[in-house]
């Protein structure tokens, strides 16, 4: 029998007040602006070099140049990465498109082309949007973001085109399937996604429903009604805009996701102009359509009332829930500026004092962890005259636990799963996302707090593959690097569903075999393989450091020393020349 210490803490308004934020910018070297013509752009905090510490790309106005921050261990540095892309840039979404393990680029353009980069290795980037099939006309285009709609382990793209005032009616979404070769095919008409005639600002994927199909969501400007689209699993999508209640007729400009009442249903929180801005919380398995939205900003208090632009839900203090940030855009003494709502814990918010100095004109943000201290730090993207901003988190004496995805048969990235997390009688979920939010992208390792508990009972991982993946009685502050089917010994169990709908994976285990031996061992272990050719050979611990590495080994049984190994699990992972792997277990001890 097992027993478990919990200490849940909900905490006061006065040691909430220690929980602040302060603009490291100035301080970091970080300036960056937009001209007064630009219509704002976006931000991302994603690790585009992978090193485990949270980077910053900036969008960029008419005849200037992206801009690129790597953090190196807390600090900044400005970097050239040799894209000489001038357009007015919006969005912008580091992506694993082609599942090769490191980062491409994809950015969105006002009045341009929105333009795809595929990393060629070492950060050294090629446009390839002609090659990809994607299109090359010029239009209005705010936001996009990435998802594995059909679930065949390669991500697909979805954008929010705009033709302009005059031609309204003629606006729609695209969505992009991945073809699995580095090309695109334009599926929109088929899947019922375009959703034409209304103003789309920016959308995102998620799973409303809780069966594992990616949904979206799309944030419509100028009362032109928020649209709600349910997966039908069968390649096409069903508007579900009425029959749920998520038909909103706004001036949306944001669509942010969480479930910020811990009921295992993502909730949608969406900024609108001085009417207030709405939260749709969602009710679960009810309605016609099996699922149904309520619309409660009032009742929990985070309606806003001002011109609000982008918005995120992070948990700011570590205390197990989610609270709410959200970008305004008006100043003054009497303005309705940037706020943070702090989540009660009971289903409600309390509105907190703007961050000293957030009183500018402010338009998207995105999360991440700059000093990697388990504390989520905000980054806000500002319009003319004001700069960028970065919000590090003092942090404080509450716990928390990291979590970064690496698919294996699902997207590289994971992108599209479900983190789950135990502790006590705190219940956290997590969905996956690649572009949330107004024009942001955040980190892909999510922070949960986790209070004062001293353990974290479990954390269970949903993969879009319909995989699990579950760990146990785990110590908190730290960072788990998981990858799909370690906790299996890398037998990865697929939903048979997408086998109805599609046969093709980026990986093949059946095509690698691998014998470990001995196992458990001690001071040595063989690794014994099938592939033909050369293979690549990494192992990691359980937290995802990385312990070796070599690759084009040649040899049909590989001899790893490893006496000054400490005893404990060990993830071994082989891969061929065709980027076919297998991923083992092995035990030292």
């Amino acid at each position: 029998m097992k027993f478990y210490l919990i200490v849940l803490v909900f905490l006061s308004l006065p040691v909430l007040a220690q929980n602040t934020f302060t603009d490291i910018a100035p301080s970091s070297g970080i300036y960056h602006i937009y001209s007064d013509v630009s219509p704002t752009g976006g931000v991302s905090f994603s690790d585009f070099n992978q090193d485990g510490w949270d980077d910053l790309t900036f969008s960029s106005d008419k005849d200037s140049l992206i801009q690129f921050y790597l953090n190196q261990e807390g600090v900044f540095q400005k970097v050239d990465l040799g894209i000489d892309n001038r357009e007015t840039v919006m969005q912008i979404l580091w992506v694993d498109y082609d599942n090769d393990g490191d980062k491409d680029l994809y950015v969105n353009a006002y009045e341009g082309v929105n333009r795809l980069y595929q990393n060629q290795g070492l950060l050294q980037f090629l446009d390839v949007t002609t090659e990809s099939g994607l299109p090359e006309e010029r239009y209005l285009s705010y936001g996009a973001c990435w998802g594995d709609y059909d679930r065949d382990g390669w991500l697909d793209l979805y954008v929010q085109e705009r033709k302009g005032p005059q031609l309204a009616a003629e606006n729609r979404n695209r969505l992009y399937r991945n073809n699995t070769n580095g090309t695109f095919s334009e599926v929109t008409d088929l899947t019922n996604t375009a959703v034409v005639g209304r103003k789309p600002f920016c959308a995102s994927f998620s799973d409303f429903n809780n069966d594992m199909w990616p949904d979206i969501y799309i944030a419509n400007d100028k009362l032109s009604v928020n649209t709600l689209l349910i997966n039908q699993k069968d390649g096409t999508f069903f508007d579900a805009s009425s029959s749920a209640g998520a038909d909103l007729e706004m001036n949306a400009m944001c669509v942010t996701i969480g479930d910020y009442d811990a009921n295992g249903w993502q909730d949608i929180y969406i900024t609108n102009t001085e009417e207030g801005n709405k939260l749709l919380r969602n009710l679960g398995p009810s309605g016609s359509t099996g699922i149904e939205f309520e619309e409660v900003a009032v009742s929990t208090g985070t309606e806003f009332n001002g011109i609000g632009w982008g918005s995120s839900f992070l948990d700011s203090d570590n205390d197990g829930d989610l609270d709410l940030y959200v970008c305004g855009m008006d100043i003054g003494i009497d303005a309705v500026t940037s706020a943070l709502y702090r989540n009660n814990g009971s289903g409600n918010f309390t509105k907190l004092p703007a961050f000293l100095g957030d009183t500018v004109v402010s338009h998207s943000n995105a999360l991440g962890d700059v000093n990697n201290d388990g504390y989520p730090d905000i980054v806000v993207s500002n319009f003319s005259p004001f700069p960028a901003q970065i919000w590090q988190n003092s942090g404080g004496d509450q716990h928390w636990l990291k979590v970064r995805l690496t698919g294996v048969i699902s997207n590289r990235e994971g992108i599209g799963s479900r983190i789950e997390v135990y502790s006590g009688d705190n219940y956290q979920v997590r969905y996956t996302y690649c572009g949330i939010g107004f024009l942001g992208q955040n980190s892909d390792t999510e922070i949960f707090g986790v209070g004062n508990a001293i353990l974290i009972d479990s954390i269970r991982i949903t993969w879009p593959t319909g995989h699990q993946d579950k760990f146990y009685e785990l110590a908190p502050d730290q960072k788990l690097s998981i990858i799909e089917g370690s906790s299996t010994n890398g037998e990865i169990r697929i939903d048979p569903e997408i086998e109805q709908t599609t046969a093709r994976r980026n990986f093949d285990l059946q095509s690698v075999v691998v014998d470990l031996f001995p196992n458990p061992g001690a001071d040595h272990i063989h690794i014994g393989h099938n592939a033909e050719g050369p293979v690549n050979v990494e192992v990691r611990s359980l937290s995802g450091k990385l312990i070796f590495e070599e690759k084009s080994l040649t040899q049909p049984v590989i001899r790893l020393n490893t006496e000054t190994w400490i005893p404990g699990t060990y993830l071994i992972r082989i891969q061929n020349q065709q980027k076919q792997s297998a991923l083992r277990l092995w035990y030292k001890q």
